[in-house]
């Protein structure tokens, strides 16, 4: 039984995919600390090793997470399109999504375009309609300007109305369309994003 785990393992130790569990780990959830980035750049998007990476890193910081003297913290997917490829990690996203408030956590995810969530697995599957779900279960939506091309798709998803969908092509760098699901039904707000005189330094 146990050649199912050594097999796929024996590649990270040795094999094509050396590296991953040859030292112990070199850093520590600091809940004190500002922001915690973990850069999978040096990593080919094709890569086998992004989707264990990911779990990896996901299971780590899931479980800091989940410390209740861990205060509130933002949980930042940048560059999205990459890990929804992959099974797994969009069932943990979905996951972070729906025990947010439970954790004391908000999501961000970001992605380019509304057909980046149109990537994700198979027409029809379970993955792609988990993917899907993560905008059902977003209450801000904040959308920048869209080529003439996305304008109709978009404006279906996200359920804008002629004035906001004539807005989007006419976004200028550093303003977007605000858009907050709530109680009293949805409000769109336009806001220029600044940088605090901090942010420069």
């Amino acid at each position: 039984d146990g050649r199912l785990v050594a097999q796929p393992l024996a590649r990270l130790v040795l094999g094509d995919l050396p590296g991953l569990f040859v030292a112990e780990r070199t850093l520590d959830f600091d809940p004190a600390t500002p922001m915690i980035s973990i850069d999978v750049s040096r990593i080919g998007e094709d890569s086998p090793l992004i989707p264990l990476v990911m779990t990896c890193a996901s299971a780590w910081m899931e479980a800091a997470l989940r410390d209740p003297t861990g205060g509130n913290r933002w949980m930042v997917y940048d560059e999205a399109w990459k890990i929804m490829r992959h099974p797994p990690l969009v069932r943990r996203m979905e996951t972070q999504w729906r025990l947010s408030r439970h954790w004391g956590i908000a999501n961000v995810l970001a992605v380019h375009q509304w057909a980046d969530f149109d990537a994700v697995g198979e027409l029809g599957s379970q993955t792609r309609a988990q993917a899907k779900s993560l905008l059902a279960e977003t209450s801000t939506r904040i959308i920048y300007r869209q080529p003439a091309d996305q304008l109709a798709q978009t404006a279906d998803v996200m359920g804008l109305n002629a004035t906001e969908t004539d807005l989007l092509p006419q976004l200028v760098l550093g303003r977007g369309l605000w858009r907050i699901l709530g109680q009293g039904g949805p409000r769109s707000f336009l806001v220029d994003h600044r940088l605090a005189r901090s942010e420069l330094s």
